[in-house]
């Protein structure tokens, strides 16, 4: 369990308000990348692999 040190700024859902954009310029098909055709071992994904699935799984 956790606490907020604040109150809420955001009390109602935004739905499509909303806009994460990932403005990172690495190739995405290199090796451990998102759009690389190896399969994608989860232990050993580098932070900005994890990083774009976390966004894109957000986002959906």
């Amino acid at each position: 369990m956790f606490w907020l040190a604040e109150p809420l700024r955001f009390t109602e859902p935004l739905g499509k308000k909303i806009l994460i954009l990932d403005v990172d310029s690495r190739h995405l098909d290199g090796p451990k990348g998102v759009l690389s055709k190896a399969p994608l071992n989860v232990t050993g994904l580098p932070p900005d692999t994890s990083g774009r699935l976390n966004h894109f799984m957000f986002g959906r």
